[in-house]
């Protein structure tokens, strides 16, 4: 009776797969979209370099560099949950995750428990 009460592995390894499937997708919009950020203000920057004046030449090179500062941070933050959120060198791209060997950390040592 408590056999029927908890899922197969291989019903766990499906249902992680696609989660895993899920997340790969959303991280992979989430990387296009930094890409795109990255170039809109590249060329919001080149745009707008030519009508600053000599006088708050100073402030818009400072707040550049502080948008960097911060976008480069922000870049990291998602660096950093990746590689948590992804075991290193898998290819987070597949959605073939029958393995729990390409399972996050994380759900990885939930999953050994099964």
């Amino acid at each position: 009776m408590n056999a029927s009460v908890e899922p197969s592995r291989d019903r766990v390894v499906f249902i992680l797969s696609r989660i895993n499937a899920g997340l790969t997708q959303k991280w992979s919009q989430i990387s296009e979209l930094a890409t795109t950020l990255e170039r809109m203000l590249k060329d919001a920057r080149t745009l707008g370099e030519p009508h600053i004046s000599a006088e708050r030449r100073e402030a818009w090179d400072k707040a550049w560099q502080d948008l960097r500062a911060t976008f480069d941070a922000i870049r990291a933050s998602d660096a950093d949950a990746a590689e948590k959120l992804f075991v290193a060198g898998a290819d987070c791209r597949s959605s073939d995750f029958s393995h729990a060997d390409h399972l996050c950390p994380h759900v990885r040592a939930n999953y050994a428990g099964q």
